[in-house]
């Protein structure tokens, strides 16, 4: 894995976003915002590894191909980028 300037913007992404939630709610918000920021860091800093799962996935299916790993990143940053807009919006 190598760390680039997309990962290392994502992580400092996060520690703002939880320092924020820690400013407006206090230290209780920390879980919250772990459970919402962790998957889409995943994707971002994992997208290689991700992109190269093939076989069984469940309830019958299975991946044959590889996926492209700025796919798997990109849909990371969207869902990070996006859920700030998504909470603003919905609350």
């Amino acid at each position: 894995m190598v760390v680039t300037l997309s990962k290392i913007a994502a992580l400092c992404l996060v520690i703002v976003y939880t320092s924020i939630s820690v400013f407006m709610a206090g230290f209780v918000a920390i879980p919250g915002m772990m459970i919402l920021l962790v998957p889409p860091l995943g994707l971002i800093w994992f997208a290689e590894d991700l992109g190269e799962f093939t076989g069984y996935v469940g309830k019958g299916g299975t991946v044959d191909r590889s996926s492209p790993e700025y796919l798997i990143a990109a849909f990371g940053w969207l869902v990070l980028l996006g859920l700030p807009i998504y909470m603003y919006c919905y609350s």
